[in-house]
């Protein structure tokens, strides 16, 4: 059975990837995936910055429209009856997980069954302990098969925390002898990756080497091939296949270049092929 409508689509253009639990940005009310939710990474085109005035009596920010005079728009504020309090910044908002510091507006994320705001790190209902979880298809959060599914991620987890502690110099020594590739792809144009293949499919890391100017989907694709791993992210309500940066745990965007994305992989570093839903 297929399920056409679950998730969205990001609205960054060369993205367009397919998210079961999209980001609506509170600024442009678009809809955006896990790398573009911020309002720098999509570019948005009403970011709150400092021209936009704030009441002095309430701190409310106060929202202008073009050639609109702030100061007579604040007036107005006032005199339609402000409140006399302090109230929260509208640029912030708290992590409904009381020990979550995350303030940053663009990582809000309102749960779809609770109702509470929640970060990027807590937004699957399984983090925030969610007393209302969503009933999906079986697999995915909240769906059939719970407790399989958690101590699956579970096991997710344990190994991407093996691999991130893991030391890398060695094993990349080890890699750079034993990688297969395109042999055709200069050695200064090489970049190097092991491969940690879905926990359920018992399929052994491997090393493997791409020119740099390559895509993550390029990888993917490739990667998936070469395991034996059923790829069907080109089928609306399919499971999705992503690779997951074991530096912060997330997908990563398959549109960005190998040799251009330093901050979340390197060369020689260890990244997690998995479906989308067990992570």
């Amino acid at each position: 059975m297929e399920f056409p409508d679950l998730g969205k689509h990001c609205s960054v253009s060369i993205c367009q990837q397919l998210d079961f639990l999209p980001y609506k940005c509170n600024l442009c009310q678009q809809i955006f995936c896990s790398d573009h939710f911020k309002a720098d990474s999509h570019k948005c085109h009403i970011q709150i910055d400092r021209k936009i005035p704030s009441c002095p009596l309430c701190n409310q920010i106060i929202f202008t429209k073009p050639n609109e005079d702030p100061n007579v728009v604040v007036a107005r504020h006032i005199d339609r009856g402000c409140p006399q309090e302090k109230t929260l910044n509208k640029n912030t908002f708290e992590c409904s997980v009381p020990s979550c510091k995350v303030t940053d507006l663009s990582e809000k994320f309102t749960c779809p069954s609770c109702k509470s705001d929640f970060c990027l790190k807590h937004r699957q209902p399984s983090d925030h302990k969610c007393p209302k979880p969503v009933q999906g298809p079986p697999g995915t959060p909240g769906g059939r098969n719970t407790d399989l599914a958690q101590a699956l991620r579970s096991k997710i987890q344990e190994t991407i925390k093996k691999y991130a502690e893991a030391p890398r110099k060695q094993q990349f020594n080890k890699m750079k002898a034993t990688a297969t590739g395109d042999n055709k792809v200069p050695m200064d144009q090489r970049f190097f990756l092991e491969v940690i293949y879905p926990v359920a499919s018992n399929v052994e890391p491997k090393f493997f080497f791409f020119d740099k100017s390559k895509r993550f989907g390029n990888v993917l694709d490739f990667v998936a091939s070469t395991g034996k791993i059923k790829n069907e992210n080109n089928v609306a309500g399919k499971p999705k296949l992503v690779l997951a940066s074991l530096k912060t745990g997330a997908p990563i965007s398959l549109s960005k270049v190998l040799g251009q994305s330093q901050e979340l992989v390197n060369s020689g570093d260890a990244i997690l092929l998995e479906y989308e839903q067990n992570l």
